[in-house]
């Protein structure tokens, strides 16, 4: 079966469909707007309820493995990460670093932290660094590029390595001749949008 290619056209369609979407472009406006009003990663408070605000739009369920770490543990690891900083300028090695935190408390939360990260890089500093890594991307990389399967992808959650994840990101970009801009963001929605269920909370 051949893979599927992608176009420039296809991404700023999904984006658009995103954005009038009923539920998730009104969600998308609303981190947006919490994000911009507060950026940094300083102030506890601000930091778990940011937590909140993205377990909740991106059905994370985050209340099934914090018991494990705990909120507090969490805010205070990310307020101690020199997380803003590092935001600005795109350092994707903060994924990895977090998340390998998480799975030696008891939980990976690769998939969760990627999310952070990516709001972060994207609504408060108009950069493009990161991309998400959630169940639908895990299944349908693979569309786009062979190699990329979701035994492939899981085994770099598990590892943690959010860089060699990037890395397949970037590939499947370069090898559709992918320009537009933001196109790590518009490529995460393209594949979530186009391969959700009608009804589905998946995360996005």
């Amino acid at each position: 079966m051949p893979l599927k290619k992608i176009t420039n056209e296809d991404l700023e369609t999904a984006t658009q469909k995103v954005y009038e979407d009923l539920r998730y472009g009104i969600e998308n406006r609303h981190i947006n707007s919490a994000f911009n009003r507060f950026p940094e990663n300083i102030d506890e408070d601000l930091i778990a309820m940011k937590i909140a605000l993205i377990d909740m739009t991106n059905s994370t369920n985050l209340n099934k493995h914090l018991g494990k770490i705990g909120l507090n543990a969490m805010v205070k690891k990310i307020a101690g990460s020199d997380f803003d900083r590092r935001m600005q300028v795109g350092d994707i090695s903060l994924v990895s670093e977090l998340a390998k935190w998480s799975k030696e408390q008891g939980v990976n939360l690769f998939s969760f932290l990627s999310k952070y990260c990516l709001y972060h890089n994207v609504h408060c500093y108009n950069r493009d660094d990161y991309s998400i890594y959630d169940s639908i991307v895990s299944q349908h990389l693979k569309d786009y590029h062979k190699q990329f399967n979701p035994n492939f992808l899981d085994r770099l959650r598990q590892k943690c390595d959010y860089e060699r994840f990037m890395e397949c990101i970037d590939t499947v970009i370069h090898e559709n001749g992918l320009t537009t801009a933001n196109v790590r963001r518009k490529l995460d929605w393209f594949i979530w949008y186009n391969n959700r269920k009608p009804s589905s909370t998946d995360d996005k």
